[in-house]
């Protein structure tokens, strides 16, 4: 629906008598989804206000429910910091009397410090503090394998260094964080922690094209080892085998095509995805947090998200997969 349309049709509503706030309310957020783009109730409104300037558009937000919301808003930020500090304060008292408590000693280093690169030095010598037990334990060989990847204490520290991982990715250390996820992969080939995901897209990023074949070959493990691997033979002119990918995730995944439409020019908002385990298999939700995780690799490759979008274009008939709940939205313009 162009523009326009979606303006006359606003026009029609606003001068309805059966208006009512909560109608309203929910076409002023379908015209910031899809049109506005802008994510404050303040700013569409000012601009509803600048379009309309006869409609009172301020009578339908009720201030005194914003205020108890907003009060609401500041307790339940108070009690969250009052249960950060019982939460770190019961974490000093655990690794006073345990030092060897490795779960509460990762959970302190990533609560307490504000900045990763404070995390990456207190992740560092905890590696090594855990590295020199486990040796004199045996459990951490001379060739550096685990002599037990079930015991308690080796899944703490491939924890730790899972965490470690992670941390690299996200402060932009992405050698570092390659050696690391080679390493951690080497140390634990069932991949208990799901290292494989990032380590592919890291292949890909770097061009390593062998290796990052060989894992997909290896584990062929869902819409996450897909999508880089359509990337990864998109960038070597193999838009043949690169289109097969493409299909295969669009056919497990039915909001493939809206979630390329929604990153194809880097507008998505990823704000809302934190938690893995929360996630479907095979969902938009999914391939979100796949970008969110590896925005390295997709950030600069937004034209082949368009191509491989205009290409289910070309073989299906996707705007139903388009869609999204809004009144307005009978006709979707794709951006090609």
């Amino acid at each position: 629906m162009k523009k326009e349309e979606f303006l006359k049709q606003l026009d029609d509503v606003i001068g309805s008598d059966d208006l009512d706030k909560e109608d309203f309310v929910d076409i002023l957020w379908a015209a910031l989804h899809n049109y506005t783009g802008l994510d404050d109730d303040d700013d569409l409104l000012t601009y509803l206000e600048d379009t309309y300037s006869d409609f009172p558009f301020s009578e339908f937000f009720d201030d005194e429910e914003d205020e108890e919301d907003d009060e609401e808003d500041d307790e339940e930020e108070e009690w969250d910091e009052d249960e950060q500090d019982v939460f770190l304060e019961a974490l000093k008292e655990e690794i006073e009397r345990n030092p060897h408590n490795w779960e509460a000693r990762l959970n302190y280093i990533l609560s307490v410090n504000e900045n990763h690169e404070d995390m990456i030095i207190e992740l560092q010598k905890l590696i090594e503090e855990m590295e020199m037990l486990l040796r004199r334990r045996k459990m951490l060989l001379e060739d550096g394998a685990l002599s037990d990847a079930e015991d308690e204490e080796v899944i703490s520290y491939l924890r730790v260094r899972t965490n470690y991982f992670y941390t690299l990715i996200t402060t932009g250390m992405l050698k570092m964080a390659l050696k690391e996820g080679e390493s951690l992969m080497q140390l634990d080939e069932d991949d208990i922690f799901g290292i494989r995901f990032n380590l592919l897209h890291l292949y890909v990023y770097f061009e390593e094209y062998e290796k990052a074949q060989e894992m997909y070959d290896h584990y062929e493990d869902g819409n996450m080892m897909e999508m880089p691997m359509a990337l990864m033979y998109f960038k070597q002119c193999r838009f043949d085998q690169s289109y097969e990918v493409i299909d295969r995730i669009y056919r497990n995944c039915p909001a493939f095509p809206r979630y390329l439409l929604d990153n194809c020019y880097g507008s998505s908002d990823f704000s809302y995805l934190l938690d893995k385990d929360d996630i479907d298999e095979n969902s938009y939700d999914e391939l979100e947090f796949m970008t969110m995780t590896n925005i390295f690799l997709y950030a600069g490759n937004r034209f082949f998200m368009r191509w491989a979008l205009n290409e289910l274009d070309n073989n299906y008939d996707i705007e139903d997969d388009l869609a999204i709940d809004n009144p307005f939205d009978d006709d979707i313009d794709l951006p090609f």
